[in-house]
């Protein structure tokens, strides 16, 4: 029997944040505000800070807020400036203090996600960006799954056992209403990855390639998106 899990904090202690792709991040970078004053960046969920090593040598403050302990403990140990705290919850940070706020594959594991967005505006500033990843669950090979009668993958029927904590799932469209309703404007999304049919890994170095061209052009069908969206 797998183990009991009774709280988002106890699945999240437990668990290991993946690296951001090469390709990802960098569509992330695109993103972010132009000019060379000094930008202040909050990493939501951030992990053990995996983004950092992308932001080197770019002129970034970094700052990262989660609430797994164990996640915490390991980057501040490489030297980040990372906290702990309830992404639920009041933010532990002034109100317009950013000019970034990352949000990378976490809006998928919040309850109230109107409230975490409320939160992602209130803290940044008037010309203030949130990037925005997370699944689509439109994706083209759940399109295909759906049709042999088979659950898309990102949306889960239960905790551990090897997933990864889902509790909400998205489409284009909702992201652009949820995101209007919090004082939020999309001007760009790209896809993140794509679903090649048939068990073809994307891992590979041509098929890779495909991917991330089919992500970029049909952000539609990508596993996943990365929005740009900017305070009204």
């Amino acid at each position: 029997m797998n183990k009991a899990i009774t709280s988002q904090k106890q699945f999240y202690n437990d668990w290991d944040y993946g690296q951001f792709s090469k390709t990802k991040a960098e569509r992330i970078l695109a993103y972010f505000p132009k000019g060379n004053r000094r930008k202040k960046l909050l990493d939501v969920a951030c992990g053990e800070g995996q983004f950092y090593e992308y932001l080197k040598n770019k002129n970034v403050d970094y700052i990262g807020i989660d609430f797994a302990k164990k996640q915490i403990k390991k980057g501040k140990k490489k030297g980040l400036n990372l906290s702990y705290g309830d992404l639920t919850k009041k933010w532990p940070f002034k109100d317009k203090s950013f000019d970034i706020v990352l949000a990378s594959e976490i809006i998928e594991h919040i309850f109230d996600t109107d409230y975490f967005l409320q939160e992602a505006r209130r803290v940044l500033k008037k010309d203030g960006v949130l990037i925005l990843t997370t699944p689509n669950v439109c994706y083209l090979g759940a399109r295909i799954r759906c049709l042999f009668g088979r659950r898309p993958p990102v949306i889960e029927c239960r905790a551990g056992g090897g997933n990864a904590g889902h509790i909400r799932a998205f489409s284009a469209g909702d992201l652009k209403l949820l995101l209007n309703e919090n004082g939020f404007i999309i001007e760009k999304y790209v896809g993140d990855d794509f679903y090649l049919p048939f068990g073809i890994s994307s891992n590979t170095k041509i098929f890779g390639r495909l991917c991330d061209l089919l992500s970029y052009l049909f952000p539609r069908l990508a596993s996943g998106f990365i929005i740009k969206a900017e305070v009204k």
